[in-house]
Formats: C-alpha cells, structure tokens, sequence
C-alpha cells in the first residue's frame, strides 16, 4: 500500500505492508532401517521422526514507512519506518489488553531511521538506525527426541548363540524448546561523504549490539538406574546396580555481542590518463563476545571430589573473547575499448588480526551436577571456600596469549570481453599469485606446534552471462 501528500513543502511518501510466512516440513521425515540406525555413542541412541510431529512455525510481520523530503537550512531526506514481527503468531486474545497478540516465541516492535543531510553538491551527512528480530529455527524449536539405551546386563556365550542375552531400557526425553525466544540486532552508523574534482572519500562509524543470540548450551542432566534381573524375563524383583549420568542439550538464548569501528572508502572517477577507477576501502572491526549467566562451562565427565564424598561434574563461567581486525581492499578497473576488453585487481590486505580470550581469571566452580543428576548452585560468597577447592578450573600460561596474526595479502584478477551487446565473457583467477602462507599458532600447549593456512588455494576459471533480449535483438541483424 503506497501514498503520497505534501505538508506545507514537505513530501511524504507513505509505504504500508503485510508479509506473513507459513514454514513447516513436508515429506515422510527421518527414515532409516532400524536394524541399522546411525552410529552414536554408547547410549545414545536415534529413532526415525515423521514430519508430521513437528508443528508449522507461522511469522506475520506488519510495516509502515515514510520517506520525508524537505528542505531545513538545506535539503533532507529522512526514512522513518517501524515492523511488527511475530514470531508463531496464533492469533488475538482481546479479552487480554496487555497481551492482546499471541506468538510463541516473542513479539518485536522493530524502528527504522535513515537521515540525509545535503551539505552541499559535494558534501553529506547520513546517520541510521535499525533493529531486525531474528526467528529460531524449526530445528531449534522442536528437535528429535534424545533416546538414552541403557544396557542393564550383558551375557555372552561364545558357542552358543541361544545363550547370549542384552537387557536394554530406552528412556526417552523429549527436546521440544518452546521456551526459546527471537534474537535481536540494533545497529547505528554514522557517515560524512566528500566529493572533489577526481576522487570521493566516505568516512563511516559503526556501533551493533546483538542479544539473546542462539548458542546449544542448554545443559539437562539424567540420572539412569541401571537393574539386575535374577528371574529373567520376570522383571520383578529388580534390584539397582549403579547409576549412569548422562546429559543432552538444547539451544538457549545466550549469546550477548557488541561490535563497533571505522570505515574509510576512496573512490575515484574514471580516470583518463589511465582509463581506469581506482577504490579502495578499509574497515577496522572490534568485536567482543559474551554469554548470558544461563550459560557455562562443564566438565566432560564426572569428578571423584573428595571434599564433597561423591562423583559430580562441576561446571563454570564460560570463556569469552576479544578481537580485532584491519582489512583494506583495493580495487582497480581498467578497460582497452578497441579491444572491447576490460580488467578487474582485486587486492585484499589484512594489515592486522588479533583474537584474546577473557574470562579466564575466574577458576571456581559456579556448582556441579551430583550423582542423582540435580544442579547445586554454589552461593557467590562460598565458592572461594576450601570446600569447593577440588571444582577448581586452571589454564596453562599459553590460553592468555594473544594470537596477532602478521600482514597477509590475496590478489584476484577478472578479465572480461564483451561478445555482442548484453553479453560477457570473464575469466578469473582467484589468489593468482598462490600464496599461502602458513601461520604458527601460539595459543598452543607448551611442545606442541600447530599450522594455520590463511589463504584458500589458487581457484580460475571461465564465465559466461547474456541477455536473452539482447541476443535475439543481435541474431535478428543476420536475417
């Protein structure tokens, strides 16, 4: 739906819409031969899965917009616009004023700004803000089912067959993780451009802050008896031998980042003397990652704690980073008419890349899954107790290293001709001088050496694209 007024002398352009996206599966779903399931580990085990177990995931998204252009001083244009996403949008309840719209996973009111400020010809400043919502996936909300295939005893008769026995218990935990939420993206930039006789120059800052990012962190712990039968196949009586401690995970909203830098750009007319336009553009990128306190770290198996008596797996603050990078592309067009045939350089310089790990400092246990499977949390004032001191984490020296990686670069060539009028012939080789320079990592145990290859391996090859239109139009002379 589109409109257009004048107030007083500023023109709005009205834009209005509805999207509504219908996901689901279709088909027979998971299938295997159950007498050859997919391999797993020891007791986990896999089952086949009809599509129609899982529900459709319907997203309506609701917009409006106005592009406003004025003049204040100088002339403006300002794009002012606001979505509504509704993620498993059900429908509405208006016995509810305060939850009037039902969606399973999250509502987002979602703003829009773009501003344009014409200093003069030559000169403008732009700013812009944006929030986008992003929606969980059907594999995220409603996963297969964690099948657990306990052996509870085992006899086996090497010569007769007849003899040999396996008692298995399958328990079975449904993943279904309605309680997951979209995640969200707010952006905000802020541009000057300058144009002069020959070149432009762009200088841009940039600020984005993710939230409730998706992470497979969710940790559920089982406790599964395991039985022995002395009248088989009566299963009663039973009596307990041990207990396995197993666990499976889910997808949680976790994952928290903000990423800030500068952008710088230099781009030029066709430049006569050479027939060529130069560009070149260079980002610096700081990024930095964190978790949400629903999220840790655990041991991979369980730990005989001699303060505690008992076997647990402690668990603690997850590890976050830090990084940073430097990169300047450099782009260089140059065309031979009276050969119809024009040249694409494509440089990319790494000129800095470095990568920390923060979080490491903290060593105690945040609290520990016990032997019965239940999560003890330990109180913030105790876990510098000697109690807990067995839960402690270390890390070697080498894990507080940063990794700074030196100056690499990448060359691509593009040469192109055109063979009748809407047609192209390219070919192109990607890392022409095969450079692949091998990075030694230091983040590494002390005696061990491990190898990083930084660029991809020299790839060409030939293109070809036309117009239909314009092919006809040119065969067409010949007739």
């Amino acid at each position: 739906m589109k409109n257009q007024f004048f107030s007083g002398k500023v023109l709005h352009r009205w834009n209005a819409g509805l999207s509504i996206r219908h996901e689901f599966n279709n088909g027979p779903g998971r299938e295997f031969d159950p007498q050859y399931p997919p391999r797993s580990d020891a007791n986990e085990g896999d089952r086949p899965r009809s599509y129609e177990e899982i529900p459709a995931l319907t997203q309506v998204a609701l917009f409006v917009q106005d592009e406003i252009t004025g003049h204040l001083w100088s002339d403006f244009s300002l794009q002012l616009g606001i979505r509504l996403d509704l993620f498993g949008f059900k429908g509405f309840d208006f016995s509810n004023f305060n939850e009037f719209i039902k969606s399973d996973f999250g509502s987002f009111l979602n703003p829009r700004l773009n501003f344009v400020y014409y200093l003069s010809q030559n000169n403008q400043i732009r700013m812009g803000y944006g929030r986008t919502a992003k929606s969980p996936a059907l594999s995220m909300l409603y996963p297969n089912p964690i099948y657990f295939d306990v052996v509870d005893s085992v006899y086996f008769d090497p010569n007769n067959q007849q003899n040999r026995l396996a008692i298995v218990n399958t328990h079975i935990y449904d993943r279904t993780n309605t309680e997951l939420k979209a995640s969200t993206r707010d952006k905000f930039e802020i541009s000057f451009d300058q144009r002069f006789k020959l070149f432009g120059i762009t200088l841009t800052g940039f600020y984005e802050r993710t939230r409730n990012g998706f992470d497979y962190g969710g940790y559920h712990a089982v406790a599964l008896p395991r039985y022995y039968y002395p009248n088989w196949p009566e299963t009663s009586p039973s009596f307990p031998k041990d207990t396995l401690l197993l666990n499976f995970r889910t997808q949680i909203n976790s994952v928290e980042s903000e990423s800030k830098g500068i952008e710088f750009s230099l781009f030029s007319k066709k430049l006569p003397w050479l027939s060529s336009v130069l560009r070149v553009d260079a980002t610096y990128h700081y990024t930095n990652s964190w978790w949400q306190n629903n999220r840790f770290e655990y041991a991979a198996t369980q730990r005989n704690d001699p303060n505690l008596k008992e076997k647990v797996v402690p668990f603690w603050n997850p590890v976050s980073s830090k990084s940073d990078k430097l990169i300047i592309h450099y782009r260089l067009d140059t065309t031979i008419k009276r050969l119809g045939l024009w040249f694409t350089f494509m440089i990319q310089q790494v000129a800095m890349e470095r990568n920390t790990l923060t979080g490491l400092e903290d060593s105690l246990a945040v609290g520990f899954i016990n032997q019965a499977g239940q999560r003890i949390i330990i109180p913030d004032e105790e876990r510098a107790n000697p109690e807990y001191g067995a839960m402690r984490r270390s890390y070697e020296d080498y894990m507080f290293i940063t990794e700074s990686k030196p100056n690499l670069w990448l060359v691509n060539l593009r040469v192109s001709k055109e063979l009748w009028p809407g047609s192209e012939l390219s070919f192109f080789v990607n890392n022409m001088l095969n450079q692949r320079p091998l990075y030694l990592r230091q983040r590494v145990p002390s005696g061990s050496v491990s190898y990083q290859i930084r660029n991809p391996e020299i790839f060409y090859g030939i293109e070809f694209s036309m117009i239909m239109d314009d092919f006809v139009k040119y065969v067409k002379k010949f007739y």
